[in-house]
């Protein structure tokens, strides 16, 4: 780990996104000089397509800028699957052309990869592990990992990201989403045989912030340490709310009969994060229970 060093103002690109939109509310809060980008100039936001990259007019250096995050991306797996040249475009061919632009200006990089960079045949993934993925999206990630390490160098680091969520009611986020099913009497189908280690929200938002004074390059995972299945977590997130056992559906990945595949097991290890700092991630069933408890207006919800 390199000496930590200082930023005066931080650019989110992808500001008006859901991981990249609490970025820019966190760093602007403390008074860092947060410059946030989006694909329109809404919100305060700047604009810039990452399709077609330029940062020219964003007069980043003028503004201070040290250090830059990208958060934007095509991120839904049925969108790749369907149109991958596009969002080939962004995923891969805008955000390196970016993150080139952005180091030629002496300008330090976090981007954010994901946990589908797997094949997910074994589970407990390490950074030191072959990346094979099965789909479209964890191709272009995959793809998009290499080509940062070649052309950024020790400019950028890559975080490998597990399934985010948060806690609030109505955020449509994975703890949300199924909360909202039972609670309205709805099934949720759960995979018995998926596995993943979601990370609160709140976690990635504290975590980036140390990491971008660190020093930190490569690739490092960041993800809570528990792996959990869909299925688990499906049937807490039922008792939490007072719903119906009955509504979980314990069905096979397989059965849900999409057109693409997925990766069964993408639990990951946070080796480089654990031997770098000392943090304690926020524990996904305590999550549940504030989420439960937020849903208490709702007469179905159980008192915890």
């Amino acid at each position: 780990m390199k000496v930590k060093e200082r930023f005066s103002s931080v650019a989110v690109f992808g500001g008006s996104g859901y991981i990249g939109s609490r970025l820019l509310a966190e760093f602007s809060k403390n008074g860092s000089g947060t410059v946030g980008v989006g694909r329109n100039a809404t919100d305060g936001l700047l604009s810039m397509d990452l399709a077609r990259p330029d940062i020219a007019s964003l007069d980043l250096k003028k503004r201070g800028v040290t250090h830059a995050i990208i958060a934007a991306a095509v991120s839904r797996i049925d969108v790749c699957e369907s149109d991958p040249y596009s969002a080939r475009v962004v995923n891969v061919d805008g955000t390196v052309e970016l993150a080139k632009q952005l180091c030629n200006k002496g300008i330090k990089l976090i981007v954010f990869s994901s946990d589908y960079v797997f094949d997910g045949a074994k589970g407990s993934y390490t950074e030191g592990s072959v990346v094979s993925p099965v789909n479209e999206y964890g191709r272009q990630k995959a793809d998009m990992e290499k080509l940062l390490l070649r052309d950024c160098g020790e400019n950028v680091l890559v975080l490998r990201l597990s399934k985010v969520f948060d806690v609030n009611k109505g955020s449509a986020t994975l703890l949300d989403e199924m909360a909202g099913r039972f609670v309205r009497g709805e099934a949720v189908s759960a995979a018995r045989d998926q596995y993943f280690c979601p990370v609160w929200i709140d976690d990635v938002v504290a975590l980036v912030g140390r990491l971008m004074t660190s020093g930190a390059n490569g690739v490092m995972h960041l993800c809570a340490p528990r792996k959990t299945s869909r299925l688990e977590l499906a049937l807490n997130i039922a008792e939490a709310v007072g719903a119906d056992e009955g509504l979980v559906k314990n069905i096979r990945l397989r059965d849900l009969g999409e057109n693409f595949v997925r990766p069964l097991d993408t639990s990951m290890v946070c080796d480089r994060l654990n031997r770098s700092m000392k943090y304690d991630f926020r524990d996904v069933r305590d999550c549940v229970r504030e989420l439960a408890f937020n849903y208490r207006g709702n007469v179905r919800a159980k008192k915890i």
